[in-house]
């Protein structure tokens, strides 16, 4: 869903799509490590879709014990959710939530409070790979084709289920660059 939702967000921002294709072109050709490191604005982009539509919005764990969080009594047992989608559109934490910008993460931001592959000792065994291999396809797309949506058309709701999928899907024209 990552790579559907990075589509459907830079379509709506046809500036920010620009500026990746560029930044692709300019890697082309160099190694993977290389890419990587010649791609902050592909990979602020990524991260910033991550924010906003993060893959497991939910995460669950049971407590082993009792506990104390913030003032809350937790008995053994109980079932403890957080919810990284709700930590990464807060206002107290990112200045305008709901906005796409993937400028926040050029600069310093609140790593803490940036957690889409969750964190700590049960954070996903796979993040590492889903997020090069999110920013290669990305900047691939870009680099070969421009998306933009149908005439009346626009980013699509999100429904959250086991992921925050596009309802509908993601729908956009695509025409080969330049």
């Amino acid at each position: 869903c990552a790579l559907s939702w990075s589509i459907a967000l830079l379509a709506a921002h046809p500036e920010k799509q620009a500026r990746v294709a560029e930044e692709a072109r300019s890697a082309s050709g160099q190694s993977l490590d290389s890419k990587m490191a010649q791609m902050p604005y592909t990979q602020a982009v990524f991260n910033e879709t991550l924010r906003l539509y993060p893959p497991a919005w939910l995460i669950t764990r049971k407590a082993i014990d009792t506990d104390c969080i913030d003032g809350h009594d937790i008995p053994a047992g109980a079932l403890v959710i957080t919810s990284p989608a709700l930590l990464h559109r807060h206002p107290d934490v990112w200045r305008n939530p709901n906005d796409f910008n993937p400028e926040r993460f050029l600069d310093s931001y609140p790593r803490e409070s940036f957690v889409p592959f969750g964190a700590g000792l049960r954070q996903c065994i796979g993040k590492d790979f889903a997020y090069v291999e999110g920013v290669i396809m990305l900047a691939s797309l870009c680099e070969r084709l421009e998306f933009v949506f149908p005439d009346g058309q626009g980013l699509p709701a999100s429904e959250p289920l086991v992921t925050i999928r596009p309802v509908g899907g993601v729908k956009v024209r695509t025409t080969r660059r330049a």
